[in-house]
């Protein structure tokens, strides 16, 4: 998304519906998630929620409803969901404690150690390579699955380093990356395995339960059991934060997402949540936020940088400039009033459609979301605003009446 259009988006969803507060959080007491336990959140292209909990199954928010499923109600085949994924086709991908999940809005497929060559029923994580197929971490090997055909690859006939398979991704050159529990971290570019370990590489811990790469293919690594910490790998330097030498809060990292200006959100293990730029931090916990619980399982973050913050205690919205809602910005244009023209010259003309509005309030704010003009008017209907005064550029133009409130995007020439 072009950067002052994504800018001017926000701005719109604060000044047209109010300041909105920086954080929200959603519990069972509150909303219709079936459990306060959010294991993962994976976000879909219309940026509907898909949130995986521990004991009540998914549950699937639009920014306005819920809907819920489990294994009483759907194809769900366990309601400890562990990893949500979702294909190019955007079926969605569910790694269960009892078995993978596929679901394309309709139907339901379920496969298991049972009816397919998966090795394991604990699914930990899904990935897709530039081929499609999928990669299924599992407790007990890893699997890849061409919609037809299964390999599995252990310890025992790959070099694999563990079957305990906790995270996977897949980088530019379609190599795929392994963190297992104890084994430390594989690279398997679809022949060989190279191993990266505590003993043999700057990987501070043998227990990888993250894996992010970032544009620039750099792996950023989160890892626990033992001394732990963030790993940051280029393919040749290891970098490594603990809380020995930086601001991160704890040293068993759950989750690593990267937001579109490139900093990272980091959830851990009792030490809540962290955001780092490259060079300072910023702690978000139970004492000096909204945060729910210290344990931050996952970090989704949607369109407009909003951070979705799954935690063992609820689901936290956060976002520093207001959060903004994906409904609120691609609703219908209730409104009555008329703005044009656009492009603009000399003068704007706002027209209220025959309402009788009373008392109006005219502001134009510029790229900064500064107010760079501001018109008071009584019982007008019709009238044009001279808007010579102002430099050219884009503006936000704000219309506030006795009854509704407009807000639209005016360039002026």
């Amino acid at each position: 998304m072009n950067k002052i259009l994504f800018v001017f988006i926000q701005l719109l969803a604060v000044l047209t519906y109010g300041q909105n507060p920086n954080w929200v959080v959603y519990d069972t007491s509150n909303s219709d998630m079936p459990s306060n336990r959010v294991r993962t959140i994976t976000i879909d292209i219309d940026q509907n929620k898909w949130i995986g909990t521990y004991f009540g199954g998914v549950a699937l928010f639009n920014g306005n409803s819920w809907i819920v499923y489990n294994k009483e109600n759907s194809g769900l085949p366990n309601n400890h969901v562990l990893c949500i994924a979702i294909d190019s086709a955007e079926n969605k991908w569910f790694g269960t404690m009892g078995g993978v999940a596929k679901f394309d809005g309709i139907n339901w497929t379920v496969y298991n150690k049972e009816n397919s060559g998966l090795p394991d029923n604990y699914v930990y994580d899904i990935v897709f390579d530039e081929f499609q197929n999928k990669w299924i971490g599992t407790f007990n090997g890893l699997a890849k699955f061409d919609d037809i055909n299964w390999t599995v690859y252990t310890t025992f006939n790959s070099g694999l380093p563990s079957n305990d398979i906790k995270e996977l991704a897949v980088d530019r050159f379609n190599n795929v990356w392994i963190g297992t529990y104890g084994g430390g971290l594989a690279k398997y570019n679809g022949d060989t395995c190279i191993i990266y370990n505590s003993s043999n590489s700057g990987l501070p811990s043998n227990g990888v339960g993250h894996i992010e790469i970032d544009e620039n293919n750099i792996k950023w690594i989160g890892t626990s059991w033992f001394n732990g910490g963030m790993a940051i790998y280029d393919d040749t330097n290891w970098t490594v934060y603990d809380t020995s030498n930086s601001g991160i809060p704890a040293n068993d990292i759950f989750q690593i997402s990267i937001d579109s200006n490139q900093n990272k959100w980091i959830g851990t293990f009792e030490g809540g949540l962290a955001k780092f730029d490259d060079y300072s931090w910023i702690i978000f916990d139970t004492v000096n936020s909204e945060l729910p619980s210290n344990i931050v399982y996952t970090v989704a973050i949607d369109n407009f940088q909003n951070k979705w913050i799954g935690t063992k205690d609820g689901l936290a919205v956060f976002n520093e400039i207001g959060i903004v809602s994906t409904t609120q910005i691609f609703q219908k244009n209730r409104y009555n009033i008329t703005i044009f023209p656009n492009p603009a010259n000399h003068f704007l003309r706002i027209e209220m459609n025959g309402n009788n509005v009373g008392n109006v309030d005219i502001y134009f704010i510029d790229l900064r979301g500064q107010v760079s003009k501001h018109l008071k008017l009584s019982n007008k209907n019709d009238f044009e605003v001279d808007i010579q005064d102002l430099r050219k550029g884009m503006y936000l133009v704000k219309v506030i009446t006795e009854k509704e409130t407009c807000v639209k995007k005016i360039l002026i020439n």
